[in-house]
């Protein structure tokens, strides 16, 4: 998936992903701090940023599992049996 067009909402669903509270991620992607964690909240039910926090979540899993040559059905084997 390509980066939102919306800077700010990128940089917002960077910060989300990197773990940071909702409310934190806004401010640091340049919005105001006030009403930051009901405008945060607002901004994580837009589709959009979901749908890029969620490609960003995999991407990050998948880097995770290519560094430690991790296949699903290693996974799956290991975990499940």
């Amino acid at each position: 998936m390509q980066p939102l067009q919306n800077a700010r909402h990128e940089a917002f669903a960077q910060g989300v992903v990197e773990g940071k509270p909702a409310s934190t991620a806004y401010v640091d992607a340049g919005y105001a701090p006030k009403a930051a964690r009901q405008r945060a909240d607002l901004l994580l039910t837009n589709p959009a940023v979901q749908d890029r926090i969620n490609a960003l979540k995999v991407q990050r899993q998948n880097a995770v599992a290519k560094k430690f040559d991790l296949t699903s059905e290693w996974v799956t084997n290991e975990f499940l049996n």
